[in-house]
This record gives C-alpha cells, sequence and structure tokens, in this order.
C-alpha cells in the first residue's frame, strides 16, 4: 500500500523512532528526578556541606568544632 509519505514500513519506522524518543526522553527525566531527590548529586551535596558549615559560623563555631571566642583556648 502507498501512503502520501511513501511505503508503509515508513510510517511504521517513524512511529517506532517517535515511541523510542518518548521512552527515551521519559527515562531521563525520571531518572534525574530520582537522583535529585535521593541526594545522589555531588552538587547537592556540596550545598548541603556549606549549608551546614554556615549553620556552624553561625552559631560562633570554628569547623574544628572549637568556639571561636573560648577564653579555654588561649
Amino acid at each position: 500500500m502507498q501512503t502520501a509519505g511513501g511505503s508503509r514500513f515508513d510510517l511504521i519506522r517513524f512511529f517506532v523512532i517517535f515511541l523510542a524518543w518518548i521512552i527515551g526522553a521519559w527515562a531521563i527525566v525520571y531518572n534525574v528526578n530520582k537522583i535529585e531527590r535521593e541526594g545522589l548529586f555531588m552538587f547537592n551535596e556540596k550545598l548541603d556541606f556549606e549549608r551546614q558549615e554556615q549553620k556552624i559560623n553561625d552559631a560562633g563555631i570554628e569547623g574544628n568544632g572549637e568556639e571561636i571566642n573560648s577564653e579555654e583556648a588561649e
């Protein structure tokens, strides 16, 4: 059977490739969202570390756990 764009094989090939693109795009989006939810990105770990470090600095404690204005440190 001849279709407007070519043979039936071309039409089937188009839909198979189109379906593969849809499945591939879904898999990429799904896995990226899953990785972000589980916090496996190094970027997220770096941000978490910086937030913890900022909380420590806001509390007046240095990175080694000692207070900045401690009289015992003298």
